[in-house]
């Protein structure tokens, strides 16, 4: 980590220049496609490295040259994961909620979930030590007492202990599920089973559960539901299945047999509600 990444947030402002890119970016037709890209190229051109600015109200700093995720959310935070994010807010209550981000990445939809709220609680989990500090910080300048933030440095897996994630040059796409010819790199992280980590952050139950981690879902998940009391089961999930080649047993009809619904599918996410008992 930089020191350019623990700067103060404000040191990084954009000029006038990189401003007026983003305003004709931010929620506008040019925030989509062929427009876009050209936008990102020209913004990574004025200024190759963080940017600190606002989206959906918050503090956050944007590395606009390593991660798409990143790009994406600022270019255009209006349609930034706008089905997924839709859906997590009309489940999640504004007052009391709890919001669990499995494979927060940098914070992205921790942030729009956050600023959705008005009290409760999030567990934002990310083992990428990089990816993690920079969640932190963001975290770190849209704190508000009426929302309890819980950051877990932490993969989410079957056991404790410790394990290889393959970080590829895209560091979004980090997985233990990665194919054996990846060319990642490796980086050594703590695993935890899911019923600890919501035992340590004192959750006791889970309005609506994101999870992304590069086709380690099952193994993430399927243990939960194992040992996990159906009060603790999560009313709403948002899991990405894009990746279910890499499933070594499909976690989607497993939670399927366990009463929930489907709510909605597209080619990159689903998303599964409990139904009453």
């Amino acid at each position: 980590m930089s020191a350019d990444s623990i700067a103060p947030f404000g040191s990084h402002a954009p000029s006038l220049w990189v401003r007026t890119l983003l305003a004709a970016s931010q929620n506008t037709v040019l925030g989509r496609g062929q427009a876009r890209r050209l936008i990102s190229r020209m913004v990574r051109k004025a200024h190759p490295g963080p940017i600190d600015t606002y989206l959906w109200g918050k503090p956050v700093r944007v590395y606009v040259g390593s991660n798409n995720n990143e790009v994406k959310a600022l270019l255009n935070p209006s349609s930034f994961n706008r089905a997924e994010l839709e859906t997590l807010r009309a489940h999640l209550p504004r007052s009391g909620g709890v919001f669990v981000d499995i494979g927060a990445n940098v914070g992205m939809v921790t942030l729009a979930i956050s600023a959705h709220m008005s009290s409760g609680t999030v567990v934002a989990i990310e083992p990428q030590p990089a990816m993690f500090k920079r969640l932190t910080f963001s975290l770190d300048q849209s704190s508000d007492e009426a929302i309890h933030h819980v950051l877990v440095s932490a993969a989410v897996g079957p056991e404790a202990g410790h394990a290889e994630l393959a970080v590829p040059d895209q560091p979004g796409m980090a997985s233990f599920a990665l194919p054996s010819e990846s060319d990642a790199g490796t980086v050594t992280v703590p695993v935890k089973p899911l019923s600890t980590i919501l035992l340590d952050s004192g959750v006791t139950h889970i309005d609506a559960l994101k999870i992304d981690v590069e086709g380690y879902e099952d193994q993430a998940l399927i243990p939960f539901f194992a040992r996990a009391d159906r009060s603790l089961w999560p009313r709403l999930i948002v899991m990405e299945h894009c990746h279910s080649e890499r499933w070594q047993r499909d976690v989607e009809a497993e939670i399927l047999k366990l009463g929930y619904e489907t709510l909605s599918r597209d080619k990159q996410n689903v998303c599964l509600s409990k139904a009453p008992p």
